[in-house]
Order: C-alpha cells, then sequence, then structure tokens
C-alpha cells in the first residue's frame, strides 16, 4: 500500500472520528465520573501518586478493582485540565482516534485485502455501542486497554516475522517481543479484559497460516512463555496481593444454574447489540433466568446454539469469519461472569470485542461481490454491497451523534436510561 494512501486514510479515520464524537468535548461529567473524578480529592496533588501501588488504592481511587494506569492518566488530566471536563474528553476522543488507528495499523498485519480493511475499520468508527465508553470519562480503562492490546498484538506480529530470520533480524525482533510484552501489561494493568491476549495469539498464529497443532506445544517454551509468565504474575497481584475485600461479588441468586442461564441470555443480548445496536441503555436490568424452560432462555439458548453450530462449521474448514468472531467471543470471556462482577452488562464491555465482529461483517459484506462470482452478478452485487455500507455507516454515524446527546448531563442520561429501563434502580438514585 502507498504511503499516500496510508496518510490518506489515517487523516480520515482522525476527521471521522473527531466528527462522530466531537460533541462529547463540550460537555460536563456524567454517571460514575463524579465518584471517580470530580469528587476525588486523591487526583489532585501529585505527592498521592505513590499511593497508586499501594493497598490504599481503592480506597482513595475510588475504583472497584486494581487498574493503576487508568488512574494516572487521571492524574495526568487533572495536573492539566484541572476540573475542566473538557479537556478529559478530549483525552477520550483522542485515544478512541488513536485506538482506531492502532485497529487499523493491526488490520495491515494481519490482512491482505485493503477493501476488507477498510470496510472494517468504518463499520468499527461508526458503531453505536461505543459511544457509551468515549462519553464517560470514568469508563477510560476500556479505550487504555485497547491501545496497549492493539499495540502489543502489532508487536508480537513483527517480532514473530522476524525471529526466523538473520542474526540481526532476532536482535530486532527481540527489542519488538519486549515492547509486545511491556504492552500487554500495561493492558491487563489498564483492565482485566486484555488477560485474553495470549490466547488470541495463539488462535492467530496457529489457525490462519494452517500451522500444525504439534507446533503450538514448542511454542508454549517459547514466544508464548513471556505472556503466560506475565499472566500468572498480573492474576497473582489481581486477586492475592490487591484484591479488593470491600468488593462481595456473587452469582446470581439461586447459585451456578441460575448464572448460567442468565449470562446465555446477556451473550445473547450482546450478539443482538452488535447486529442491531438500537435502544442503548447505560444501565441493563437484566432478571434473572430462573428457570431453563424459560421462553427468555429458550429463545436465547436457541439462538446460541444456531451461532455456534455455523462458527463450528466454518472454523472447521478454516474460514476467516470464524476466526474474526473467536476475537468477539475470547476477547468476551472476562466479563462472562465466571468470575462474579458487580454489572454483569453493560455496552461498554462490548469495546474489545467489536473490533472482531467488524471484521467478520466486513468480510460478509465484501463477499457480496466476490471475484468468484459470474461476472454478469458483480455489478448488481456491487450496488448492493455500496448501499448497505452507506445506509449502516450513515445510519449508524447518525445513532451516534444523538447517542452523545444522552450522555449531555444526568437529566437527558436519566430520561434516556428510565424510558428505556423503567426497573433501573441505579439511575432513579442519581
Amino acid at each position: 500500500m502507498r504511503l499516500s494512501t496510508t496518510a490518506f486514510i489515517l487523516v480520515f479515520i482522525s476527521l471521522f472520528s473527531v466528527l462522530l464524537y466531537g460533541n462529547t468535548i463540550g460537555r460536563n461529567f456524567t454517571y460514575d465520573d463524579f465518584g471517580i473524578v470530580v469528587e476525588n480529592p486523591f487526583l489532585r496533588e501529585w505527592r498521592y501518586l505513590p499511593k497508586v501501588f499501594t493497598k490504599g488504592y481503592f480506597s482513595l481511587s475510588g475504583e472497584m478493582s486494581y487498574r493503576p494506569l487508568v488512574t494516572i492518566s487521571y492524574f495526568i488530566d487533572y495536573a492539566i485540565w484541572q476540573g475542566n471536563s473538557i479537556g478529559f474528553h478530549i483525552t477520550n476522543v483522542i485515544l478512541h482516534t488513536v485506538n482506531t488507528i492502532l485497529f487499523y495499523l493491526f488490520l495491515r498485519a494481519v490482512l491482505s485485502n485493503t477493501r476488507i480493511i477498510f470496510l472494517s475499520i468504518l463499520f468499527f468508527l461508526t458503531h453505536p455501542v461505543l459511544a457509551e465508553t468515549v462519553n464517560v470519562i470514568s469508563y477510560r480503562d476500556d479505550l487504555l486497554t485497547a491501545t496497549f492490546f492493539l499495540v502489543s498484538f502489532i508487536y508480537f506480529i513483527k517480532s514473530d516475522l522476524l525471529f526466523s530470520g538473520e542474526k540481526g533480524q532476532i536482535i530486532r525482533g527481540a527489542a519488538y517481543y519486549t515492547i509486545s510484552l511491556i504492552s500487554y501489561l500495561c493492558a491487563v494493568f489498564s483492565k482485566e479484559m486484555a488477560i485474553t491476549l495470549p490466547i488470541l495469539l495463539i488462535v492467530f498464529t496457529i489457525f490462519p497460516h494452517q500451522k500444525p497443532w504439534s507446533s503450538l506445544a514448542k511454542r508454549l517454551k517459547g514466544i508464548y512463555t513471556g505472556y503466560l509468565a506475565l499472566s500468572l504474575f498480573y492474576l497473582i497481584i489481581r486477586f492475592m496481593v490487591f484484591s479488593n475485600s470491600s468488593v462481595k461479588s456473587a452469582y446470581q441468586p439461586g447459585g451456578l444454574w441460575v448464572n448460567t442461564f442468565t449470562m446465555i441470555k446477556i451473550l445473547a443480548s450482546y450478539i443482538k447489540l452488535s447486529f442491531f445496536p438500537l435502544h442503548l441503555n447505560a444501565n441493563y436490568v437484566i432478571p434473572p433466568a430462573v428457570h431453563p424452560w424459560e421462553w427468555a432462555s429458550i429463545l436465547a439458548i436457541t439462538f446460541l446454539i444456531s451461532v455456534f453450530v455455523i462458527f463450528a462449521m466454518l472454523y472447521k474448514t478454516r474460514n476467516m469469519f470464524a476466526v474474526w468472531m473467536s476475537w468477539f467471543f475470547i476477547t468476551l470471556l472476562p466479563v462472562m461472569n465466571i468470575i462474579p462482577i458487580n454489572h454483569i452488562m453493560a455496552e461498554r464491555y462490548l469495546y474489545i470485542p467489536v473490533m472482531g465482529f467488524c471484521v467478520a461483517k466486513g468480510i460478509l459484506i465484501y463477499r457480496i461481490t466476490d471475484r468468484t462470482l459470474s461476472p454478469r452478478a458483480i455489478p448488481l452485487r456491487r450496488i448492493v454491497q455500496r448501499v448497505l455500507v452507506v445506509f449502516m455507516i450513515g445510519g449508524y454515524g447518525f445513532l451516534i451523534i444523538q447517542h452523545n446527546e444522552s450522555w449531555g448531563n444526568k437529566l437527558t442520561l436519566r430520561t434516556k436510561t428510565i424510558t428505556n429501563s423503567p426497573s433501573s434502580y441505579s439511575i432513579h438514585g442519581n
């Protein structure tokens, strides 16, 4: 790809991102921002910064789990902008723009089809489910995690390509590998969802290139060792050294089975939100699935079985659509309440998973004009493809700008949330 084309795409991504989220910059703080940022004296003086690395972190930061890099970013923002919400929102928009650029660079490293890459980026840029993460300052953890997650993945690919080369290339590969490991460590200390990165590294290394599974054992002793060691280190820090004793998370009332069927309903809802991002909500109230034979449970289970059967068939044939959908399911694992979490469903949890979904959708749309079609069919299918893309990009972009308005202040957020979720006790209390 020519440099001029790359430069054009990077400028396009930046301008389009600002166009979609520019109306968030003049907004006040909202929702959880007040407890974590606005009313938090801990962020106002640098002398408190060392406490980020002590057990006093939770009482001072307002966070529920150990995410020191996010808190450090608030320190930096407060030092620059004081309590001005404009600066904090600018940082969020910049981070989202950087993430989209990194996602583009990552796709260039793993895909050869420029049209699929461009479609995927358009779908990611305009996906309305991302608006919550960009609008709310206290949800910056998802933005920062995605930044380091993508940097780590990009440099893993660079290092993997160089390790089999000459001596000079091996040295450079080792440098890239080190950058990847450091980025991974930063990602997990921004949010727990990054713990899924090593699984994706295995999927993307073994599957697309049709390498034998026997090579996996050798790689586990080699290039994957660093990621596995850092994962173990993080889990020790997260659950033993810096566990938050004030958080009493538990499964849904009724035990493991109720939790399982409830999360099946939620997974089906995440898939639905990815395809049809309508009726977005700041606070989802999910009634526990007390019985598996409830209509909601039956529909969710039937839907998911259908999805996974199709997924398994595609995976067996080494279809790239299945690889990218595996990204979606794998990166959702940390928020599937396997280890109990406070909020069992939230749009912000989809920030990284929806990347895989957008590429899968890009592949599907591109195949409408597959080169293997008869010459007579291609022109009509290209028209259909362009109409679909314009309709989705335009419609989704409008939904983002409209949804940004919902996050404008407490009143608009409360009104929108009560409309979509009348039984939301937390929003009634704000």
